[in-house]
């Protein structure tokens, strides 16, 4: 049964969807994945991509690189999710994840072996402490390559940390790799929302699972969803969905995270163009997103920082104004934002900057 309360926002009364289960089934998901397929050229030996960057941390910008990995699909059936193109049918075969982070790091090494970044992630799309996806039998070379390096972010599903062999290898890379970062996609706080995803985990999961980390002495990079399918006309309005993703940032600060990453659905997977159809997803415009953006930097704390993914940012533009003035000041401004965080707001406001 529907439940309906106050707007706080002064708009008409709010009806919660159901929170019973995803919008579309596992199976539902898969089906319309037909005609998009897999990367066709992917390679076991080498990473897909080895990308060097800077993300601020702790107020400054450091060098990173992220090294998106190959193996095994996750097992869960998110229906926002495109990651599964990336990956390869069944188990990732042992050795293959080892050698794709060993020659990730050989080439961010310097002459005398020194790592050349500050941070180095590493991104499967999947779990990377699935034993599916990462065989623990590469653990022990993983964990030599990683000699040096200050701070290495790993990507997990609340449910496989929670899980006694996710835990144990956490554990086991927590105390062998200096500055574990454990990155959790947690998606929306909205009511009913993460059941609406299929993401195959509550709040009480992540709240554990956040918790779990600590307890590790790993810190805690949270990704957030903004623009996120709804069970109505009213979910999907902007400042609803606005309302959403700045909850879910200050949920995930409450329980210790130290990075928050905003990150606008893009859709493309089939799924969402078929709850678009449906009228239960827009994809999120660029004004949307600059305007959360803003609001949730300035929720920045110390020791808590928000960052905005600012990958193909013009897929948002507006359809009939590719190029416009208006949406490339929002591009810069978004990048900007990324960069500098709420420095830039206090410069604005005639703060200063922080020394």
């Amino acid at each position: 049964m529907a439940v309906r309360r106050r707007d706080p926002a002064g708009m008409k009364a709010e009806v919660l969807p159901n929170a019973d289960g995803p919008l579309l089934e596992a199976n539902q998901v898969v089906a319309l994945r037909v005609g998009i397929g897999r990367d066709a050229d992917l390679s076991l030996d080498r990473p897909q991509d080895l990308l060097r960057e800077s993300e601020r941390l702790g107020g400054r910008l450091v060098s990173s690189a992220t090294a998106f990995l190959t193996g095994a699909e996750c097992p869960f059936r998110c229906v926002y999710c495109d990651l599964w193109r990336h990956t390869v049918p069944g188990r990732t075969p042992a050795g293959a994840i080892a050698s794709q982070v060993e020659w990730s790091i050989a080439q961010l090494r310097d002459a005398a072996g020194r790592p050349e970044v500050h941070t180095l992630k590493l991104y499967n799309a999947s779990n990377f402490f699935d034993e599916r996806a990462v065989p623990s039998a590469d653990d022990d070379a993983i964990l030599a390559a990683l000699d040096g390096f200050e701070r290495v972010v790993v990507e997990c599903h609340p449910r496989i940390l929670l899980g006694r062999g996710g835990a144990e290898r956490a554990s086991r890379y927590a105390e062998e790799s200096a500055g574990l970062e454990i990155a959790l996609g947690l998606e929306t706080a909205a009511p009913g929302g993460l059941e609406r995803l299929g993401k195959g985990a509550t709040l009480v999961d992540f709240a554990q699972a956040f918790e779990k980390a600590t307890r590790l002495g790993a810190t805690i990079r949270a990704f957030v969803l903004h623009g996120i399918p709804g069970g109505s006309d009213h979910d999907l309005h902007p400042d609803r969905q606005r309302q959403w993703t700045l909850e879910t940032v200050r949920w995930a600060r409450e329980r210790g995270a130290s990075l928050v990453s905003i990150i606008p659905v893009r859709g493309g997977n089939g799924a969402m163009e078929r709850l678009a159809a449906r009228g239960l997803w827009r994809r999120p415009t660029l004004a949307e997103l600059l305007a959360v953006a803003e609001e949730a930097v300035a929720l920045e704390a110390p020791d808590f920082e928000v960052l905005v993914d600012c990958w193909d940012l013009e897929a948002l533009q507006d359809a009939g104004a590719p190029g416009d003035t208006a949406q490339e000041r929002r591009i810069e401004r978004l990048r900007a934002l990324d960069r500098e965080g709420s420095g830039l707001l206090r410069v604005e406001r005639g703060g200063g900057r922080d020394t």
